[in-house]
Parts: C-alpha cells; structure tokens; sequence
C-alpha cells in the first residue's frame, strides 16, 4: 500500500476510536436493575471497539512511517 493509504486508514481508525469513546462516555445513575444493566452493556459494547480501533489505527501509522518512500 502506499504511505498515504496507510495515513488515512490510522486516522480514520482514530476518528472512529473518539467518536465511540465518546457515546460511551454517560453516566448512569439509575435505581433500576435492568437499567443499569443495560447500561453496562452499552458501555462495554463501544468501549471493546473503540480500545481495538484505536490500537489499530496507531498500528497503520507506524505502518505509515516505516513505509518505503517509492
């Protein structure tokens, strides 16, 4: 691939990360059980996608830099 592609793909992999980090970022205060169950859900199902993109955008980055010039 070439440098550029690489770039675009990190940084759009950590675009990405932001934007989930920032829906899961709520807080919850409820006095019902299933509620702060569903909370919870909802919490670690944007935070897990949100670690693993922005672990890979950092990776295409790198990838990026260490990419021949041609």
């Amino acid at each position: 691939m070439k440098k550029s592609q690489w770039f675009v793909f990190g940084i759009g992999l950590l675009t990405f990360s932001v934007l989930m980090f920032a829906m899961d970022s709520g807080v919850c205060t409820s006095l019902s059980d299933f509620s702060m169950i569903s909370c919870t859900i909802k919490r670690y199902a944007y935070a897990v996608p949100a670690f693993v993109s922005q672990f890979l955008g950092w990776m295409f980055i790198i990838c990026g830099i260490l990419e021949n010039k041609k």
